[in-house]
């Protein structure tokens, strides 16, 4: 059993760092034109904190200082070149993703600058960890990379379709493509009717999907009747 008091006791706060002009330099970052989502309000806490207990702690200030090498005036031309070279297929990219990122719980402030402002350019960082993650590189596949499968072809479901998808039931069965639905989608997705059956549909990935199995004629053995 450990000794509460001993540890209370024994426990330092860390020594602030109290110069006059860390102010000054937060509400400078903070006017910079590309601040990242993560960065801006980050950068808030630590001038709220530093107004209300008059220091930065010495972690708080060595992040601080991080952000301020990133968005130095030294970078600012590379930053300059980023939005004016951001180009229309970047720009369809960050939509298509925010529309991903909409049927998640993930990134919630990017989908919401994104609805306000279509045109929104996001900062290398933001646009590194959001676009560029291997998630939102096969949600931007699953867009952009013509279907295998075309509306009205029969397909069958594969045997490795994961037991927690709507398809699992029905593996090895054939079925109709209905529909291809691509935005929002991890995957390229179809909704698909069961052949024999059509009431029953669901969605499924194409990576689930293959062609149909080829199925040989029946030849009449010599005297057998129809």
């Amino acid at each position: 059993m450990y000794n509460a008091p001993y540890y209370r006791n024994s426990w330092k706060k860390p020594e602030m760092k109290t110069d006059a002009n860390i102010a000054e330099r937060l509400e400078k970052i903070l006017e910079s034109e590309d601040l990242s989502m993560r960065d801006e309000p980050f950068l808030r806490s630590l001038l709220e904190n530093f107004k209300k207990y008059k220091g930065l702690t010495p972690r708080q200030f060595g992040a601080m200082e991080k952000i301020e090498k990133r968005y130095n005036p030294a970078n600012k031309e590379a930053r300059k070149n980023w939005r004016e070279n951001f180009g229309e297929e970047r720009h369809q990219a960050v939509k298509i993703i925010a529309e991903y990122y909409a049927r998640t719980t993930y990134w919630g402030s990017f989908v919401e600058r994104v609805k306000e402002d279509p045109d929104h350019i996001p900062s290398m960082e933001d646009y590194e960890k959001i676009v560029n993650n291997r998630y939102a590189q096969r949600a931007l596949a699953a867009v952009l990379t013509p279907a295998k499968f075309e509306v009205g072809s029969m397909v069958t479901l594969r045997a490795n379709v994961p037991w927690t998808h709507a398809g699992a039931r029905y593996r090895g069965k054939d079925v109709l493509i209905l529909e291809i639905i691509t935005k929002g989608m991890e995957y390229k997705t179809y909704r698909a009717c069961l052949m024999n059956n059509p009431v029953v549909n669901f969605e499924v990935q194409e990576r689930h999907l293959k062609k149909p199995r080829k199925h040989k004629p029946y030849k009449i053995k010599p005297g057998e009747k129809r």
